[in-house]
């Protein structure tokens, strides 16, 4: 429909114009609900709240392909969240990125 091509190019827009705060709020928004906007947003302006929600929500709904974003986005939360430093868990977090996503190019 007009309207999600409309919605898509200015998706892009904004990622282009580095508008994360505007991306993060319409992906909560609830007429246009988008956990996957979210995350992959919401670790740039930091909003660790927003991502841990959104990798939830993620996590239950997503394709196998997808498991090594999955990963990566843990990484994010594992490194940079102020109040959850798990530092041990990040080496096992980018090994286990990379074992997906040399499965998924295999």
């Amino acid at each position: 429909s007009e309207y999600r091509l409309w919605r898509e190019r200015w998706t892009r827009c904004c990622k282009e114009l580095g508008q994360w705060n505007v991306l993060v709020d319409f992906g909560k928004n609830r007429s246009s609900f988008n956990p996957l906007l979210v995350l992959e947003t919401a670790w740039k302006i930091p909003d660790w709240a927003a991502m841990k929600e959104a990798l939830g929500q993620v996590e239950l709904s997503s394709p196998e392909t997808f498991a090594y974003k999955l990963q990566i986005y843990r990484g994010y939360m594992a490194i940079s969240h102020p109040y959850d430093q798990h530092m041990p868990i990040v080496q096992k977090v980018v090994e286990a990125s990379t074992n997906q996503a040399d499965r998924k190019s295999g």
